[in-house]
């Protein structure tokens, strides 16, 4: 995280709101729009999912947009994964075990051009052959064309301005270690107003911990 931001810009919150969720805020938009970018991040051998404090578990599988499956890919460690295919488009890993007890391995992309490559394509990590099995069904090249077209058209015809509680909430972000704890509907915090400020609305952009100032 600190490679994308100044070692002042990141300041985690001193009151986390479950054991498999670190909340920290983001002084500058400029440095939080480059985590909006950011689905998930490298903690040891494992890949945690990275998103705003105010996704809901919805949210955060609606990204889950463009999936492909591997089963030869369980010898390599999610951060492997996410390491070697990051270049390809890859942005989350997560495995689960199969009826039958095997492990299968999934991957994220970032655009249906770059899960078409993977699934269509061999895809390789040192000696194997990943062979990605497709988990989205994809559309002709015209109809998804369109469809890309209408929803620019929608997110442009209703784009209203941002007031100052979403411009608070919207620079503090979450890594989660596992999504299934979290309840459908609700944002990831208890409250999704930073911490210290919870019922006043300021026209500048504070800290949650302003009062406390705890900087990576």
């Amino acid at each position: 995280m600190l490679a994308l931001t100044h070692n002042d810009v990141i300041q985690f919150l001193h009151e986390q709101p479950s054991l498999n969720e670190l909340h920290f805020w983001v002084n500058l938009f400029a440095h939080a729009n480059k985590f909006l970018e950011i689905w998930s991040i490298i903690i040891g051998e494992s890949v945690c999912r990275l998103g705003p404090a105010k996704f809901s578990m919805h949210q955060f599988r609606n990204r889950n947009k463009f999936v492909g499956r591997s089963t030869t890919a369980t010898k390599f460690t999610d951060a492997q994964i996410h390491s070697n295919l990051a270049n390809i488009g890859a942005k989350d890993i997560y495995k689960r075990q199969s009826e039958d007890g095997s492990m299968d391995v999934f991957v994220v992309f970032d655009s249906e051009i770059s899960y078409k490559n993977a699934v269509t394509k061999s895809v390789w990590m040192h000696d194997t052959n990943l062979k990605f099995s497709p988990q989205t069904q994809m559309l002709p090249t015209n109809q998804s064309s369109n469809k890309n077209n209408n929803n620019r058209n929608k997110r442009s015809s209703r784009s209203p301005s941002r007031s100052h509680q979403i411009k608070i909430s919207d620079n503090t972000f979450a890594v989660l270690d596992n999504i299934n704890d979290l309840e459908d509907n609700a944002t990831t915090a208890t409250n999704c107003i930073p911490l210290g400020h919870r019922g006043s609305i300021s026209n500048r952009v504070i800290s949650p911990d302003e009062n406390n100032p705890q900087h990576s």
